[in-house]
């Protein structure tokens, strides 16, 4: 049987990385529009967009902007510079340049980046640190970017509801 706070640390990592994963998904999403909007120079500005994304606002693109995340380097632990989003980011930046090949390139950008997509959603939900191979490459980290977060108040928070879960069946049986 799993324990209580073991089901508590599971639902908190699947949460964070759906979030991460959706995050993404609003990225790419602006990269569809670029293309879709503007054909083959939206191409490139798709591109550009991925080599920039994470080096943006503090390590920041645009969908972990919305979801409270930030890429930070593993070393100095600061904000996400430009070669590094260019190295996290290199496995989605090939299959978008592809698709400036005309029909067939179109085709080989979407099999490539939907592999590629897998490959590091795949990473993702099986690591144990929530990285990429993206991550890993250029020795980056996502964070949650909450300025409020206080370490000490979060493990009050889940101590306080250890104990009301742990205490509960406890108060039952004492009313029997």
């Amino acid at each position: 049987m799993m324990s209580f706070r073991r089901k508590l640390v599971n639902r908190v990592e699947n949460q964070a990385r759906f979030a991460r994963i959706m995050a993404k998904m609003i990225d790419f999403s602006i990269v569809f529009f670029l293309i879709v909007l503007f054909g083959p120079p939206g191409i490139l500005l798709g591109a550009t967009y991925l080599v920039l994304s994470d080096s943006l606002f503090e390590g920041q693109s645009i969908g972990k902007k919305i979801f409270g995340f930030k890429v930070i380097d593993l070393e100095t632990a600061k904000p996400c510079s430009l070669n590094q989003s260019f190295i996290r980011n290199s496995f989605f930046i090939f299959p978008t340049l592809l698709c400036l090949g005309g029909f067939i390139g179109v085709i080989l950008g979407f099999l490539t980046f939907t592999v590629s997509t897998i490959f590091e959603a795949h990473f993702i939900k099986y690591s144990s640190s929530f990285k990429r191979l993206g991550d890993t490459l250029a020795n980056t980290t996502v964070l949650a970017n909450d300025p409020e977060l206080n370490i000490n108040s979060l493990k009050d928070q889940i101590t306080q509801t250890w104990q009301t879960e742990l205490s509960a069946p406890v108060q039952k049986m004492a009313l029997i």
